[in-house]
């Protein structure tokens, strides 16, 4: 107790000479570098608004502030605002390209919106500027090993135990590299060396809980997660490791007894409730959920996963009104979350509300550009239900890199289909083909390839395609048109 009232007035102290510090020079480089360190406490403490609204006075004041822009960079990134971020690290980049910690953070920024080489070259350039910045050494060991170069991810991991033998992080990750190898013989020795350096803490246990999972020694795996869970209990990974394990198994009543248990303990639990929820959902308990995923929107309202759930519970039950209200909320207190916002595209779709879904995909592609699914939807959207020449010119704006960047059946699908729609028959044909022929079963597919034939006068294969695409019981929009054509073709 008298370690945090120390803490609280050395805090108060601080505070109070940054405030005078403002005071006595405003507008001057020291007050503006004061009113940061002010804005950096509050969003410490919690603040994160008010330490927005200094952030924003200060670079209104002195739009090159580094230090300001690196804050509202880092306040992006906790709010997963990966564009955000990148400009805000990029304009204290183009200053002062030597720092290395900026180029690691513009690193972390580049990932959240999905651009993995251009996160790359940030990390090797902060490596380059700064060999010690251990971070980005780490963050590009996992790149390596997310795009397959296990052999080089290691290589890299052991270089930098070989500095830092006790960096709990970097085993961590040669632990995961292991496992994806299926090297039983290194990851043993990996879990020696965490255990070790960690002197049993949360994270050996919680390595050991992975590797006897998936060795398929499940009770080990299980035992290991409830030490874990008991030595870090506000930690959510070792309980969700261990109700995920219960629910592989097929013991969904383990895992709601477990967390009951837990609940009846700690009604405010930070994860409780929304775990509850989710194995409530798995065992065809809806409205069970529901309470659980109320409980965890209050308890924990900045946790995203709960609110997808409960939003897709009301999908799953066919009640979009009431999926989109859930969802709603959500933004509400996770404004800048691209998954919610998808979610709720996908919700005002399902219920024929497609201006709303329009503006939802939007709102989607702001948060990240490089959404290729949002793009693709949206196209979709403008393409079936628009069709007028500005959306058709926006839907191949849209589309027009899909063959290049994302050759998908589906996507290829949409840019052959945006094409169709503006008279390009022969590229709309081509694009069609390389659909179906990637993706044959898939009605909507078949359905564009075969009114491309139509278009074009063959017949033959017009009625060849249609067919195929109603043969399947999969709902699709445009099968009560392939119907109208193929009566006529037969009549």
């Amino acid at each position: 107790m008298r370690r945090c009232t120390l803490k609280s007035g050395q805090d108060a102290k601080a505070r109070e000479q940054y405030a005078s510090l403002v005071k006595d020079y405003k507008e001057k480089p020291a007050g503006f570098e004061a009113k940061v360190k002010l804005a950096e406490m509050d969003l410490i403490a919690g603040k994160q608004a008010e330490a927005e609204r200094q952030v924003q006075e200060v670079l209104k004041e002195n739009p090159r502030s580094s230090d300001g822009l690196v804050l509202l960079g880092r306040m992006a990134l906790s709010r997963r605002n990966g564009n955000d971020a990148v400009q805000a690290f990029r304009t204290v980049l183009h200053d002062q390209p030597e720092l290395a910690t900026v180029h690691f953070l513009l690193g972390q920024a580049y990932l959240l919106t999905g651009e993995n080489n251009l996160a790359k070259e940030s990390f090797e350039r902060a490596v380059a500027l700064y060999p010690g910045q251990v971070d980005a050494r780490r963050s590009l060991a996992a790149l390596e090993s997310q795009s397959g170069r296990h052999q080089q991810a290691r290589a890299r991991l052991d270089d930098l135990l070989k500095q830092r033998p006790d960096d709990l992080a970097a085993l961590d990750m040669l632990m995961m590299v292991d496992l994806v190898t299926k090297n039983w013989v290194e990851a043993e020795r990996t879990l020696e060396r965490l255990r070790t350096a960690s002197k049993d803490s949360a994270v050996a246990i919680m390595a050991e809980g992975r590797l006897r999972q998936a060795q398929g020694q499940f009770d080990k795996a299980s035992a290991a997660y409830e030490r874990a869970t008991a030595l870090a209990p506000n930690d959510p990974e070792p309980l969700l490791s261990l109700v995920k394990l219960d629910v592989a198994q097929g013991h969904a009543d383990r895992a709601k007894t477990r967390l009951d248990a837990l609940l009846a303990a700690r009604p405010d639990h930070l994860f409780g409730h929304g775990l509850l929820g989710e194995v409530l959902t798995l065992s065809g308990h809806p409205q069970e959920a529901d309470v659980q995923f109320r409980e965890a929107s209050r308890v924990n309202p900045k946790w995203i996963t709960p609110w997808l759930d409960w939003g897709g519970l009301w999908l799953a039950q066919k009640q979009p009104d009431q999926a989109v209200q859930v969802i709603q909320a959500g933004l509400k207190a996770n404004p800048d979350s691209e998954e919610l916002q998808m979610l709720l595209a996908s919700a005002y779709s399902t219920q024929g509300q497609i201006d709303s879904a329009i503006t939802a995909y939007d709102g989607a592609l702001r948060l990240n550009p490089r959404n290729v699914l949002a793009a693709n939807n949206l196209a979709v959207l403008l393409v079936d239900y628009k069709g007028d020449p500005q959306s058709l010119q926006k839907a191949f704006a849209l589309s027009r890199d899909f063959e290049k960047d994302a050759p998908h059946p589906l996507f290829l699908d949409t840019l052959g289909w945006v094409r169709f729609k503006m008279g390009q028959q022969e590229e709309a044909l081509r694009l069609m083909k390389d659909a179906v022929a990637k993706s044959p079963e898939v009605p909507t597919l078949n359905y564009h390839l075969g009114m491309a034939f139509y278009q074009s006068g063959k017949t033959a294969e017009a009625r060849a395609y249609l067919s195929k695409a109603l043969k399947s019981a999969e709902a699709f929009q445009g099968r009560q048109e392939a119907e109208q054509i193929l009566s006529q073709m037969r009549g």
